[in-house]
């Protein structure tokens, strides 16, 4: 009866605290994974980035014609956000504009803003309104085709050798041949890249060129493949190839 009455005592007050947290009643950061990094002390957004020109500059809507949207997912979504200094904020409500490669965030003070080039380094995205899973983007991979250090890319699989998935919105018009009207409507590209001892390369979809990438693991891989019947044009069966791999790098 003594030790319930100590453990009581010790509990309550922890209790307490939670009962005036408000992130402890709907925990949106359920997605997030634990940050690894050394984090710098976590301050408000717009403590560090004004809305001023130099760090950011308020959003506006110029597209007004065109169906469809320019953004990764329409809705705002929680994430976390690591700056290229090294700072962390967590649960910012974002949107990433693949269009324009841009992050558009809702600051302090419930204005829409879009951060300057260079200023992110991670996004890890709720996918959903319940943010049981999460997406990884990163920025700072070197130049490649028409993207920049400042391109969003998502990580499908991390390690050794890094899969990345570049999605693109681009605006595209049609013309009706009977009427002449002109439409214009956001379509997504998709192409996808490996980073690998410091270089990027566009990933060729054959068995050939992702072997000839894992050759220091070439006899676990043909074994693992063996009995597998796998579609090297499928992004999702090219994310487990890849995992098995940096997992075999992981056990050294």
């Amino acid at each position: 009866m003594v030790k319930s009455s100590w453990f009581i005592l010790q509990l309550f007050p922890i209790i307490f605290l939670l009962s005036f947290c408000p992130h402890a009643q709907t925990n949106p950061r359920a997605f997030a994974r634990p940050v690894i990094q050394p984090v710098l002390k976590q301050k408000k957004f717009d403590q560090f980035v004004n809305t001023t020109d130099v760090n950011g500059r308020p959003f506006k809507n110029a597209i007004s014609d065109v169906e469809g949207s320019p953004y990764f997912i329409d809705e705002y979504r929680f994430a976390d956000l690591t700056l290229s200094k090294g700072t962390v904020y967590e649960n910012l409500k974002v949107k990433i504009d693949i269009c324009n490669q841009e992050l558009h965030i809702i600051a302090d003070d419930l204005k829409e803003i879009i951060a300057e080039d260079g200023l992110i380094r991670e996004i890890i995205l709720a996918d959903s309104a319940t943010g049981n899973n999460y997406f990884i983007f990163k920025t700072g991979f070197p130049p490649i085709d028409k993207n920049n250090t400042n391109s969003f890319y998502q990580i499908l699989s991390d390690g050794e050798i890094q899969l990345l998935k570049f999605a693109k919105k681009e605006i595209v018009e049609t013309k009706d041949v009977m009427s002449g009207e002109v439409s214009k409507a956001f379509i997504q590209y998709e192409d996808y890249y490996v980073f690998q001892n410091d270089e990027i390369k566009k990933l060729k979809k054959d068995k050939q060129f992702v072997l000839a990438l894992m050759n220091d693991q070439q006899q676990k891989m043909v074994e693992y493949l063996k009995d597998k019947k796998i579609n090297f044009k499928n992004a999702g069966a090219l994310t487990y190839i890849f995992d098995y791999y940096n997992s075999l790098k992981k056990a050294f």
